[in-house]
């Protein structure tokens, strides 16, 4: 999983604007890691545009996770793959674990894939800010062994506490 996670970023930084192929090749990388195959749906001219707008620092709205999601698979957690990707700095990964870790209730699907549960995530994520915050990130990179943002190192800490 590490040495793929680099890659996707390297895939994306390369880039200078995004295309239709750029993000239909990085949804199915990104599908590489879910139990799932993705389907892609309808039009993508809209989710081209809004990976555009991630990419220059464009915060993501309920509304833009909702198009985003309903064309890669239907999943508001494949979305939040892609968007991280696209844009690691100001994006996390959202899916089941890291659910549970920040509800302390299991993640049913209608919970899960909520549009408005992904900004709100990243609302919480504002905690990564903290100047004290540099030692957690410093640790987890120690861990994984390569450098990561703050964002990432928060929802791994999640991620890794917040299974079964």
């Amino acid at each position: 999983m590490h040495r793929s996670y680099k890659e996707f970023l390297l895939y994306f930084r390369q880039r200078k604007t995004l295309s239709e192929h750029d993000v239909v090749i990085g949804a199915y990388f990104t599908y590489g890691w879910m139990p799932t195959i993705l389907g892609l749906r309808g039009e993508l001219s809209a989710v081209v545009a809004i990976a555009n707008e991630v990419r220059a620092g464009h915060p993501v709205t309920e509304r833009k996770i909702k198009v985003v999601a309903l064309a890669i698979n239907g999943s508001v957690v494949g979305a939040s793959k892609v968007l991280h990707f696209i844009d690691p700095e100001r994006h996390a990964i959202w899916d089941s674990r890291v659910y549970r870790y920040l509800h302390r209730q299991p993640p049913y699907q209608y919970r899960l894939e909520a549009p408005a549960a992904y900004p709100e995530y990243l609302k919480c994520l504002d905690l990564a800010k903290d100047d004290r915050f540099a030692a957690t990130r410093a640790q987890v990179e120690q861990v994984v062994g390569y450098a990561v943002t703050d964002k990432r190192a928060a929802e791994l800490v999640m991620y890794h506490n917040g299974q079964k």
